[in-house]
């Protein structure tokens, strides 16, 4: 029972703080939300990045490691199935939504091959700053190419049309990982 309320209290939390970046960024739905998962998962990046060098380091950075796989892969998921559809249509974003795919394969290759690799290995930081990069220039892209030319195609009600069908998608990616 406790693990349920603990949940819904999350869930509002989060809610509310969807609401709050859509506010602060002016931009609405989607975009906001995409906006603060990518500070989420660069926040998570950094905490991996700064267990290089440290000792007895394998169960924290596997920890970290996987609470970022899973955000990512549902994060990546949920934009191919529920935003980037939305956006194929238009020849302002075409282009870049196929590009935006080409990334997410990059990242699930990167992603299996940490999978695979023992988390002490000095092949693992790597890899993972390979996969660092990639998701830092894939959200560079987004956020400064893609987003303003989505404002140009979806008005706002579409906006929170799709980040809705987006955060069904991206709970049920990540039940799947449970």
């Amino acid at each position: 029972m406790a693990h349920k309320e603990s949940a819904n209290l999350m869930g509002k939390a989060k809610g509310a703080a969807r609401k709050a970046a859509s506010y602060l960024t002016g931009q609405p739905g989607i975009l906001a939300t995409l906006k603060q998962e990518h500070a989420e998962v660069a926040g998570l990046m950094d905490k991996i990045s700064a267990t290089k060098g440290k000792p007895n380091i394998s169960t924290e950075r596997l920890s970290l490691f996987e609470q970022l796989r899973r955000e990512l892969l549902a994060h990546a998921h949920g934009e191919e199935k529920q935003f980037y559809p939305r956006l194929l249509q238009f020849t302002e974003t075409e282009s870049l939504v196929k590009e935006s795919f080409a990334d997410h394969k990059q990242l699930e290759e990167l992603i299996d091959e940490l999978t695979r690799l023992e988390e002490t290995d000095p092949a693992w930081m790597d890899t993972f700053g390979a996969l660092r990069d990639n998701v830092l220039s894939h959200v560079e892209e987004e956020e400064t190419v893609l987003f303003p030319k989505v404002e140009g195609v979806l008005d706002a009600d579409d906006l929170r049309v799709v980040e809705q069908a987006y955060l069904r998608q991206k709970k049920t990616e990540i039940a799947a990982f449970s």
